[in-house]
C-alpha cells in the first residue's frame, strides 16, 4: 500500500470515528456514501484534511472535482495525480 493510500485511509478513519469499525479494511472500491455513509459535510472536511496532509494550496479541490470522488480509490489517484 502507498503512502498516499494509507493516509487517505487513515484521514476517512479519523473523520468517521466511531462509526467504522477500526480493525476492517477499507477497500479501494468502499463508495463514500453508500458505504462509508459520508455526507456532503464529511466529503468538504475530508478534501480540507486532504489538502493539509499533502500541503496542496486551500481551495485545490474544486467543488466540481470533490464531487467525481465516489470511492476510496477515486480519491486516492486524484491525491496520488495533484501530487506528483
Amino acid at each position: 500500500m502507498t503512502d498516499i493510500a494509507e493516509a487517505v485511509r487513515q484521514t476517512i478513519r479519523q473523520i468517521k470515528g466511531a462509526e467504522l469499525d477500526k480493525d476492517a479494511p477499507l477497500p479501494d472500491d468502499a463508495h463514500l456514501t453508500e458505504d462509508l455513509m459520508f455526507d456532503s459535510y464529511d466529503h468538504v472536511e475530508l478534501m480540507f484534511e486532504l489538502e493539509l496532509r499533502f500541503e496542496m494550496p486551500p481551495g485545490e479541490v474544486s467543488l466540481e472535482e470533490m464531487a467525481e470522488l465516489r470511492t476510496v480509490e477515486d480519491i486516492i489517484d486524484f491525491i496520488t495525480k495533484k501530487t506528483t
